[in-house]
């Protein structure tokens, strides 16, 4: 029992009326079981926070306490069919619970429990389906189950598909130091875990919840509803209120200092004058174990101690048998004292009470010594110096915690030294941490840059580029061993340091001089020392890793970034593979050829409507197989590439992008706008660090950065702006190669691999050597691993990529920043190799273009689609597509151009740039609402534009839905629907749920790792079967029957309303598109530790957000893994050349990488609701909006 008079009143007073104040009328009515959505999503956050769980909203189900919880736990598994179910001995299997699963006619079998905790050895003995246990804090022993036996219990549970039941009753309580994570953190899908408020709040709250696995929610949920329709709405709201505010955290801090100094009086006063007691299992909550001389009967010694009002508990009470041993000498004793007399006002008097009433119960049955009064008043000073010690130190922990947070917070005013600068420079701070940056040269700029982006960044920075240097290890252990040598073998680090030597020297002098900048910063923050100075993620690294000193900032570290770009950017190596891999698996090159459709030239337009290649230049028509013994090395590489860092985005629909420049004859500005936003993975911190850079030497410019790149990325000069989507051209092809030990063959001879040994340094271990093989058409893919190696028998798999050749895209970066014209941005473009990307161009004199630049291979044999044969120099790459052959187009007729990732050109352009495009519904939806948009558009039209929600595969496929027999009454759902995608759509949730099963039910021949992801591909692929209804594809080969298109349409729409009705309750009409479809952003580095508190200090989320696959406002989601969001506009910007001071833009997350800093995710909100910040241009404004100013100096001479 907890301290009652601890009860947080007046915060639950406030709590209460905050619920009542705010709750929607709508949400007083029977809503759904599993609890309030809010109060759902409030406990996964916390439970991910405090308890390293993997909670998810969905899968919890609030209950009325731990008793209830456990009966509709129980009540699912006898459904299901469980028989046996095990308890611990002594535990929970002698009281309440007991009777529950003797209620439902399951047997209990106990299990014994020592001082490692439950005896999973035992328990294997009992041929249980399912055990209920206490690990973090055995009840009543108080022991911890240990590590192994935690190993040993989870693997327990896989073997006999076995549930495990966690009572997660009081860990919140522990005092000694962290508590041990939940067993559910390490096994989701078999454990449940149940949790309460009656320990940390009061029992009468009658509150408290089910994580579940996801297989047994919908049961769960279930039982909830048959028992009570719910928990009551405004308590669980005011539950909500009290853990969002931080008033529930301040709460138990308070209570477990009382606890504690309660503990530790009665500890010492039973030391003193009862030194026969023994007290075990006091590291948490508010009970103990007294371990008593032999020979005292229990009866006796619970007797006396009740007498005295101690609450002394035999643990007879808590066997399974019930024995009570003349020789029994353990009993649970309670500590919280929350019995109180009228005179004990405040809880002044606790300790004293404990420890007096122990003192006499245990002197009445021959345990104690009585002592005087005077000793006693000792005691309870001691009690109240310990209690008012801990208290200090709580406030000291506190303010040390603030400083740990704060201590690498940049200054962001006053003056700093930055040695290597010619003359001051000076960064403006706008509100949300947006430095513009003033200098007097080209160098003092791009040092300045350096430094600012270190004092953001510097974390991430380093992070990257021990991810492309193949690094991880050294700061991560043998976990990232597999990685490191995979990132070895494609060898991004030693392409990046042969590009040093080629490219321009203006450009070295810029990375130079951005290196010494990032080195000067790295110098006042502790020289190299990995400490809370340079950044919070160095304190949390320091707890496992130790020996790491940070290196000094090279300008080959940003080049190598600009590999990790190209890298996932590269185009279409995955679908390379999986159309290999299914051909290989049993489908035929048909069947693959149906999943992987043609463009819908006649649907949806390419960027360019046409045009030829004339004289050696681009004219504008609108001018103005092997063998099967490969299968296994092909599969293995791509489980391998799957492990490796997607430092911008998992390849897939997803992963594309947005932008569109509209013409002055359809801008009330009468000059043009551009709009951009890339579709990147969600991340904390955000892939993008917004900046302004300003000098009088051709550098003036403001925009998106790389941290780590000096330059503007995406952005505007004074002059002209442009922005980035992927083009998607098809620049990588794997080569299937026949090796004999070194030999790799070629014709009808061998050639010898080139070799070369990388040496990899590990955390915590010594270092481990590979060797790396390189044949005619690049490394050795399949070489990475022992395992992948192994499996490919006599065949590799090698690698051909352009930018595994040196490039000078960084040389492109610079020349785009400082164009001037349609001239010179076309100048750059030519130099801009990898990645390959669509490049929209407008200018302040009015014009607007789009040119396709980078390095496209011609091909001799084959088109890419598929794995070549390495042997064959028939499939050797010929050439590359002269830049003047390349599609652009330079003001055309219609006056707007789009780019979405859809086809650049149509099939009459004599080059091959791919097949693998994104299908064009996003950009055929942009061209709408831009013609839709008339000849006045504003940016605040450019910005609703990119929040559109408009889902182009409903028009489609909600007719066959409408039209096809449905017993669910959720399909009228559908009738009416405008096919947008806000949060709050009911509709969009429905359909979406179709889709999803849809997909899962008509492709059920592929296997797993291969199932639909549910992009335009799919779109497109579904838009051909509804015109086939007897397609074997419509066949469910799980049934003997033959199912026809309109049965699987039916069906579909049962299970997405079964799933539904489990996820979001029984009415249709309360279902929100928000509550599925949700986004977290997770810390690249640390962010999926699986160490709660240190995922609660970095990442944000969850929250839901409107948009969708293939949409517009682009909210990837993955229809195989469910509706989490997966790919994101990453930033949003719109430039108006009108008036570049009214430009708008946004991105995901916020300027600083520095968790808790007021910029970590000050625009995550903003960007959630569509909004667009200012943009600032004009120095007048820059200055007088400046929230700080930090001027840099050069060292006094």
């Amino acid at each position: 029992m907890p301290d009652l008079a601890g009860f947080p009143r007046a915060d639950w007073v406030w709590a209460v009326r905050d619920a009542c104040r705010t709750v929607d009328a709508a949400d007083l009515h029977y809503g759904d079981p599993r609890g309030d959505r809010t109060l759902r999503r409030v406990l996964a956050g916390y439970l991910r926070r405090v308890r390293a769980a993997a909670a998810d909203p969905a899968d919890i189900v609030v209950c009325a306490g731990f008793a209830q919880g456990l009966g509709l736990v129980l009540r699912a598994l006898a459904g299901e069919g469980a028989r046996v179910v095990a308890f611990e001995d002594p535990g929970h299997g002698a009281g309440e619970a007991l009777a529950a699963a003797a209620r439902l006619g399951l047997r209990t079998v106990p299990v014994p429990v020592d001082g490692r905790g439950l005896d999973v050895g035992a328990l294997e003995r009992t041929g249980a389906d399912a055990v209920v246990l206490t690990p973090a804090h055995q009840w009543p022993t108080g022991v911890v189950l240990a590590p192994e036996r935690r190993h040993a219990l989870a693997a327990w549970a896989a073997r006999r598909d076995a549930v495990i039941v966690e009572d997660d009753y009081d860990a919140e309580l522990r005092h000694d130091r962290e508590p041990v994570g939940t067993l559910q953190g390490v096994a989701p899908g078999r454990v449940v875990l149940l949790g309460t408020v009656s320990r940390s709040l009061a029992p009468a709250m009658r509150l408290g919840w089910v994580v579940c696995p996801p297989r047994l929610t919908a049961a769960v949920a279930r039982e909830k509803r048959r028992g009570d329709r719910g928990s009551p709405v405004l308590d669980q709201l005011a539950l909500a209120r009290l853990v969002e505010s931080g008033r529930y955290d301040r709460h138990l801090r308070r209570m477990r200092g009382l606890y504690a100094a309660r503990r530790r009086a009665l500890a010492g006063a039973l030391a003193r004058h009862a030194p026969g007691v023994r007290l075990t299992g006091l590291a948490a909550g508010f009970h103990a174990v007294a371990h008593l001389p032999g020979g005292v009967p229990e009866r006796d010694a619970v007797a006396a101690a009740r007498e005295r009002s101690v609450g002394l508990y035999g643990m007879s009470a808590f066997r399974a048998s019930g024995a009570t041993a003349p020789d029994s000498s353990s009993w649970a004793l309670a500590t919280s004292a929350s019995a109180r007399s009228s005179g004990d006002r405040g809880g002044r008097r606790p300790a004293r009470r404990v420890t007096v009433h122990a003192r006499r119960a245990l002197d009445r049955i021959g345990c104690g010594a009585m002592v005087g009064r005077r000793r006693w008043r000792i005691v309870r000073r001691v009690a109240f110096v310990v209690l008012a010690g801990f208290t200090a130190l709580a406030v000291v922990a506190g303010l040390l915690a603030v400083w740990a947070v704060r201590r690498s917070f940049p200054e962001y005013d006053g003056e700093r030294t930055l040695p290597g600068l010619a003359a001051e420079v000076t960064v403006h701070r706008d509100a949300y941490g947006v430095p513009q940056i003033y200098a007097g040269t080209a160098a003092d700029l791009f040092r300045a840059q350096g430094y600012v982006h270190a004092q953001e960044r510097f974390w991430e920075m380093d992070f990257r580029r021990h991810v492309t240097a193949g690094r991880l290890s050294e700061l991560f252990g043998r976990d990232q061993l597999e990685t490191d040598t995979f990132l070895r073998t494609l060898g991004w680090r030693r392409v990046a340091e042969r590009e040093w030597g080629i490219i321009s020297e203006e450009s070295r002098g810029f990375l130079q001089a951005y290196a010494d900048g990032v080195n000067a910063w790295l110098d006042q923050h502790g020289g190299g020392e990995p400490s809370g100075d340079v950044s919070l993620e160095y304190t949390v690294l320091g707890l496992t890793t130790r020996g790491y000193r940070i290196e000094r900032w090279s300008p080959v570290d940003s080049l190598a970034w600009l590999k990790a770009m190209a890298w996932d950017l590269r185009g279409n190596m995955t679908d390379e593979i999986e159309r290999a891999i299914l051909a290989g698996g049993g489908l035929t090159r048909e069947q693959v050829g149906e999943l992987y459709p043609p463009y819908p030239q006649d649907l949806n337009r390419p960027i360019v409507d046409g045009g030829r290649v004339t004289g050696g230049a681009f004219v504008a028509a609108d001018a103005g197989g092997a063998g099967g013994g490969w299968l296994p090395a092909l599969t293995a590489v791509r489980d391998g590439l799957a492990d490796l860092p997607a430092l911008l985005g998992r390849q897939g629909t997803g992963l594309g992008s947005n932008s569109w420049v509209i013409a002055g004859s359809r801008t009330s500005s009468g000059k043009p706008l551009l709009a951009n936003d890339p579709h990147l993975s969600p991340s904390m911190p955000g892939i993008w660090f917004q900046a302004g850079l300003h000098c009088e030497c051709g550098f003036d410019l403001s925009g998106f950065t790389f941290a780590g790149v000096p330059g503007i990325v995406i952005g505007h000069n004074d002059a002209i702006a442009w922005g980035f989507t992927n083009l998607g051209p098809d620049v990588t092809d794997l080569y299937l190669e026949e090796v004999s030990g070194d030999r790799v063959r070629v014709g009808a001879g061998w050639q010898d691999l080139a070799e070369h040994t990388e040496t990899i340094k590990v955390a915590g271990g010594g270092p481990v050597t590979i060797t790396v093989r390189t044949g005619r058409n690049g490394p050795l893919l399949s070489d990475a691993s022992a395992e992948l190696r192994d499996a490919g028998g006599r065949y590799a798999v090698a690698l051909r990529w352009t930018a595994l050749d040196p490039g000078r895209t960084i040389d492109a970066l610079f020349a785009l920043n400082r164009a001037r014209d349609w001239a010179g941005f076309r100048a750059a473009a030519a130099l801009f190799e990898v990645p390959a990307q669509n490049l929209v161009y407008a200018d302040v004199a009015g014009n607007i273009g789009y040119q396709a630049p980078g390095r496209i291979p011609v091909r001799g044999e084959g088109d890419g689609r598929w794995p070549a044969p390495g042997w064959d120099t028939g499939y050797d790459w010929r050439s590359y597509i002269p830049f003047d052959e390349l599609p652009s187009v330079l003001n055309p007729a219609r006056g707007y151009i789009v780019t979405a990732n859809q086809a650049v050109i149509g099939s009459g352009y004599p080059y091959l740039l791919t097949h693998d495009w994104s299908y064009g519904y996003r950009s055929e939806r942009i061209n709408q609402l831009v013609e839709a948009a008339g000849r006045m558009v504003t940016v605040d039209d450019v910005g609703r534009m990119q929040m559109d929600g408009y889902n182009a595969l409903a028009p489609m496929l909600v007719p066959h839905l409408l039209r096809v027999p449905s017993a669910t009454p959720a399909v009228d759902l559908l009738r009416g629907w405008d096919y947008q995608q806000p949060v709050d759509s009911a509709p969009a949730a429905y359909f979406n749920a179709v889709w999803r099963a849809l997909l899962a039910r008509t492709f059920d021949e592929l296997p797993a790792g291969y199932k639909p992801d549910g992009g335009d591909r799919w779109w497109e692929v579904v838009r051909g079967l509804l015109g086939s209804p007897s397609s074997p594809w419509w066949d469910d080969r799980g049934t003997p029957a033959v199912e026809t298109m309109d049965q699987i349409l039916s069906a579909a729409l049962s299970d997405a309303a079964a799933e539904l009705t489990d996820r979001l309750g029984d009415d249709p009409a309360d279902w929100r598109w928000g509550d599925l479809h949700t986004i977290e952003l997770r810390n690249q580095s640390f962010g999926e530790s699986g160490v709660g508190p240190v995922e609660w200090l970095f990442n944000r989320g969850p929250e839901p957000v409107s948009g969708g696959a293939s949409i517009v406002n682009a909210t990837g989601w993955d229809a195989a893994a469910g509706y989490e969001v997966d790919a994101v506009p990453s930033m949003r910007m719109v430039v108006d050349l009108g008036d570049l001071d009214g430009s708008r833009w946004v991105q995901l997350s916020g300027n600083s990488g520095h968790a808790f800093s007021p910029h970590y995710a000050d625009q995550f909100g903003p960007w959630r609701r569509g909004e667009l910040l200012p943009m600032r241009w004009d120095p007048q404004t820059i200055r007088r909006e400046a929230t700080g100013t930090l001027v840099l100096k050069p060292p006094r001479t």
